[in-house]
This record gives C-alpha cells, sequence and structure tokens, in this order.
C-alpha cells in the first residue's frame, strides 16, 4: 500500500478509497492538526493513529477499529462511533458534543478526569448538599472536553477513569463500568439502565436524591446496576 500525504488522504477517503491506505505507516503529522471534517472513516482500521487536535466534525467512524488512537484536543463535535472499538483511545482535551458512542467499545479508553457532559455554559443542577461555594464552582466549571447529547448506550468503560466527571444527562443505557473510577462524579438526570456497577462504584458516585432512589429502585427490580 502507499505511503499517502495529507492531500492524497483527504482525497481517498472522499472517493471511498480509505481502505487502500497503509494507516500504520502514515507519519502522524499527516493526520494530527488536519481538517477532516465530514470524510467517511467507516470499517477502517485506523490503529494507533494520531488524529490530535484535527478537525473531525460530523466525521463517521463506525465500525471503525480504533485502538490506541489519539484524539487529544480534537474537535469530534457530531462525530459517529457506532460500534466502533475505540479500546485504549484518548479524547483527553477532545470535544465531543453530540457525539454518538452507541455499542461501541471503548475498554481503558481515556477521557479527562475533569470531563464535562454537559454543554459549554450550561448549568449544573446542584443538590442540597452541594450549597458550599467551592463545591458548587466545582460543578459549574466548564471543562475542554465536552459531551452534551452524547449516547453511551451498551459502550464497554472496563477501567476508564471518570474522577470527578460531570456526566449529567448522559445515557448509559446497558454499558458496563466493570473497575471504572467515578470518584465524585456526577450522574445527575443520567439513563443508567442495565448499567454494570458494583456498590464500590455507586459510593463515589455524586447523585441527587431522586438519581440515587432511581439507582435503588432499580436494584431492587433486579436490573443489573
Amino acid at each position: 500500500m502507499k505511503i499517502m500525504l495529507y492531500e492524497e488522504i483527504v482525497a481517498a477517503l472522499q472517493s471511498g478509497q480509505g481502505a487502500e491506505i497503509d494507516w500504520g505507516a502514515v507519519d502522524p503529522s499527516e493526520t494530527s492538526g488536519k481538517n477532516f471534517s465530514g470524510l467517511d472513516f467507516s470499517g477502517l482500521d485506523l490503529t494507533s493513529v494520531d488524529f490530535s487536535g484535527s478537525n473531525l466534525q460530523n466525521a463517521d467512524f463506525t465500525a471503525a477499529v480504533l485502538v490506541n488512537a489519539s484524539f487529544v484536543d480534537a474537535d469530534l463535535t457530531g462525530a459517529t462511533f457506532v460500534n466502533a472499538a475505540l479500546d485504549g483511545a484518548d479524547f483527553s482535551g477532545a470535544t465531543l458534543e453530540d457525539v454518538d458512542f452507541s455499542g461501541a467499545n471503548v475498554e481503558a479508553a481515556i477521557f479527562d478526569a475533569d470531563v464535562e457532559f454537559v454543554e459549554e455554559g450550561d448549568e449544573v443542577e446542584i443538590s442540597d448538599e452541594e450549597t458550599d461555594e467551592a463545591e458548587a464552582e466545582t460543578e459549574m466549571q466548564t471543562s475542554e472536553t465536552d459531551f452534551s447529547g452524547t449516547d453511551f448506550s451498551d459502550s464497554v468503560f472496563v477501567e476508564c477513569d471518570f474522577t470527578g466527571a460531570n456526566l449529567t444527562g448522559a445515557d448509559f443505557f446497558g454499558a458496563d463500568f466493570t473497575f471504572a473510577d467515578f470518584t465524585n462524579a456526577n450522574f445527575s438526570g443520567a439513563n443508567l439502565t442495565g448499567v454494570v456497577l458494583d456498590a464500590e462504584q455507586i459510593k463515589q458516585i455524586s447523585l441527587t436524591d431522586d438519581a440515587m432512589l432511581a439507582i435503588m429502585e432499580m436494584m431492587q427490580s433486579n436490573v443489573t446496576v
């Protein structure tokens, strides 16, 4: 396979010839900090490809293999990762607004410890127990990573680090969080139907009273939480 430069990569993707690229041999300088917005990467083997700092708005990664790929500081607004393999992928500092991760495997993927699952500037509901000024400031801060509107249904987050993450309103239907770290994470308003959580993880999570009651009800109804 031919080693391609950025312009040739774009031309190949636009013509549906992405599978002809030897992605493993592409120099990171040809994929990082570039504009790939709206392009179709579906079904491609993009193992360890460096997309850091790139514009990947509305890009389609459906069923792509992105094991150990880097999306550090990339703009993934509106991107699709349905059924993609994202094991070990690094999303630190990425913009992930309206991204669809449904059915994706994100085992051991890296999401910032300060990830926010709300749109920039949106207010986050603070429970009565969190009225302390310092805690309020933490709840209201805007992270470099934006997961607003993200669908994580049926995804795998084994060993992922969500310390302090704001997961307000995210959809985690059927997600597997085995060994994930949720210290001080906020799941207020999130869909946790059928998620895999252990008792220690539930203790780590910051929840409103209504959210905690919903989890208790799911547990009592024999739903795996």
